[in-house]
């Protein structure tokens, strides 16, 4: 496999966790386990306030909902 169809692997297995995690709820309803493994734990995430789901997301808790953003 080259470099380019595993980096194409790992961004289609990230969107395609994360499609399954919008759909399922998001933050505090979905689990955030099957995208952890795509992001280190100390993530910082910044969407934009307008966003279903915006503002700032320190690490995987917050994404789980289990903690301030």
């Amino acid at each position: 496999m080259t470099a380019t169809n595993a980096t194409k692997s790992v961004l289609e297995g990230m969107y395609a966790a994360e499609a399954g995690y919008v759909a399922a709820g998001g933050p505090g309803e979905a689990s955030f386990a099957p995208l952890a493994e795509f992001f280190s734990p100390d993530v910082v995430l910044h969407q934009a306030e307008a966003m279903p789901y915006g503002g700032t997301w320190h690490g995987h808790q917050a994404w789980n909902g289990s903690s301030s953003r």
